[in-house]
């Protein structure tokens, strides 16, 4: 699927020209819409996307501190904007403004919404990759000598000059035992899924990387009383009808 593209360049050896190339591997359609490409000669990065919701030109730059690339959407909009005191005309936008507001990632669990996101803390030197709470939004990162490089799609780092296509062993194997890859494992060697929930943090000055979860499962507390399986089932269908309005609006 079409999406989110870019890598670091801490020893500027690449270039636009191979953020270009990697950009077209998502491209499927010649309805596909390009979004300019960035380049600061440490970070590159682009969108290319369906052109069905509005989420403005990317980057998102804030005050040429913050740059961000947003896919997706967010279904509580009209509730995050109050609650954190943020005027926005995209998710992207309102993503950034919170962040840069409360200087944390906190603000994520908060989320409801289907995305994926990169934020480029320039100030700081560091990137951020962002997953919506269970995943639904691929975003694909893998360590490339001192850098990183990141995609919605695996294939869009077959373009990347100094990455090397070897097929992990372990993908086969558990391909073969289960019928599908488990946990954050991808077919090739040194490329995994950004975790679900989760904000990976690499710092441009001493290539650390770092993933932290803003959200698990555990925080969904049991109910400890006993609820009749009607009521029960009723609530479930009232909250499923909920969601649905809430992605329709």
């Amino acid at each position: 699927m079409p999406g989110l593209i870019g890598f670091t360049d801490v020893n500027h050896k690449y270039s636009s020209d191979m953020l270009s190339n990697m950009r077209l591997l998502l491209r499927h359609y010649d309805h596909h819409v390009d979004q300019q490409l960035f380049s600061d000669s440490r970070v590159y990065g682009s969108r290319i996307h369906l052109d069905l919701i509005y989420q403005g030109e990317q980057p998102y730059i804030c005050g040429n501190r913050l740059f961000s690339w947003f896919e997706g959407e967010f279904y509580n909009q009209e509730e995050l904007r109050p609650q954190y005191n943020i005027s926005s005309k995209t998710d992207n936008e309102l993503m950034v403004g919170i962040y840069d507001s409360t200087r944390s990632f906190k603000f994520l669990r908060d989320i409801d919404g289907y995305f994926a996101a990169i934020l480029y803390n320039k100030q700081r030197n560091k990137i951020h990759l962002i997953t919506d709470r269970y995943g639904f939004k691929p975003l694909y990162w893998g360590r490339i000598g001192d850098d990183i490089c990141w995609s919605s799609e695996i294939k869009g780092f077959l373009e990347h000059k100094g990455f090397r296509p070897i097929i992990d062993d372990n993908a086969i194997r558990e391909f073969f035992d289960f019928g599908y890859l488990l946990e954050n494992r991808t077919w090739f060697q040194g490329i995994e899924l950004v975790p679900p929930a989760s904000v990976l943090t690499f710092d441009l000055l001493n290539a650390k990387i770092e993933i932290q979860n803003y959200w698990t499962w555990s925080d969904i507390k049991p109910i400890d009383c006993p609820i009749h399986e009607r009521e029960l089932i009723g609530e479930l269908g009232r909250l499923f009808q909920e969601s649905v309005n809430l992605c329709n609006k």
